[in-house]
């Protein structure tokens, strides 16, 4: 995932694909995501890329649950 922080920083982390419909995808990640923020996604494993926001971000014990929901379709990186 990539995106700006409040300061205007690029920021990426990596995450875990917890589920994931047509809509959205909820992933699991070491670093918080305010809600509201915009994000770019790649999934490496299914060659799909696409943009996202956050809806929520949850405290699990040393990670966070974090929902997306996708800005458009998913397309396939080349």
């Amino acid at each position: 995932m990539f995106w700006q922080d409040s300061r205007r920083r690029q920021r990426s982390a990596r995450a875990c694909v917890v589920d994931m419909n047509g809509t959205g995808t909820l992933v699991k990640s070491g670093t918080s995501i305010d809600p509201g923020t915009f994000v770019s996604i790649r999934f490496r494993e299914l060659g799909l890329m696409g943009s996202a926001v956050v809806r929520h971000c949850d405290t699990r014990m040393l990670s966070y649950r974090i929902g997306l929901q996708f800005s458009g379709p998913l397309t396939y990186r080349f």
